[in-house]
């Protein structure tokens, strides 16, 4: 017999991966030294991060973060149209 179920909202947990996932590469740009080999391989999916976090209030922080550190890196590798668009989406936000 089933005493009941435990049904998530399911907004609220992609809004808590969303937030692990950003605090997990802010993480990785801030706390480790992560060579540019490791930015590159890790290039897409922290940009990913940060356009799923950007609208997200409690992980403004974090993302700011990201986007700071990771910032010098995308400028010196050229990726300048798609760290454009991040860019802009954070003025917008803040």
């Amino acid at each position: 017999m089933a005493v009941g179920t435990l049904t998530p909202d399911p907004q609220r947990l992609f809004q808590s991966y969303v937030l692990t996932n950003i605090q997990h590469w802010r993480d990785f740009v801030t706390l480790s030294t992560p060579s540019p080999a490791d930015l590159d391989r890790c290039r897409q999916r922290i940009v990913t991060a940060i356009q799923f976090a950007i609208d997200l209030a409690e992980a403004w922080f974090p993302t700011a973060e990201v986007i700071s550190a990771f910032s010098a890196y995308m400028e010196r590798s050229g990726h300048w149209h798609v760290w454009h668009g991040v860019l802009r989406r954070a003025i917008e936000t803040a």
